[in-house]
């Protein structure tokens, strides 16, 4: 059985919105390095130890935004990596979804969504279901 993967999956550009940080993930990316430089420059990481663990960290903690918002990983495509690496990177993306949805603690819980354009949607489950 399929599980739900709860990506948002849309073609749409999204909406500036107050309280709404949109960090843009190019379709050009090609290397695990390239993708931790979009995410350490475009979420403002205090701290970040370029890695898969510090990735899952940073989206797990924004403990710098002290106000609530909703925070999203927007992609115009999947990023070009190597099938492991986005296999582990897709998982990083679930796991953090699924956390911030249950957001417990004395921190600010932030809504945390990604969006992928809809013509990857089958190659994500493919991915993530196998």
């Amino acid at each position: 059985m399929t599980k739900k993967i709860p990506f948002i999956f849309s073609n749409n550009q999204p909406s500036k919105k107050t309280n709404r940080i949109i960090l843009h993930i190019p379709k050009t990316i090609t290397k695990k390095t390239d993708l931790f430089d979009v995410f350490e420059r475009g979420f403002q990481f205090p701290y970040f130890g370029r890695n898969w663990d510090a990735l899952n960290d940073c989206l797990n903690g924004f403990e710098w935004i002290k106000e609530k918002s909703e925070i999203m990983v927007f992609h115009t495509d999947l990023p070009q990596l190597s099938d492991k690496e986005l296999h582990i990177y897709l998982d990083i993306l679930l796991h953090c979804v699924n956390s911030w949805r249950t957001c417990e603690g004395s921190y600010v819980c932030h809504v945390f969504n990604v969006v992928f354009p809809e013509s990857v949607e089958k190659s994500i489950y493919k991915i993530l279901n196998t």
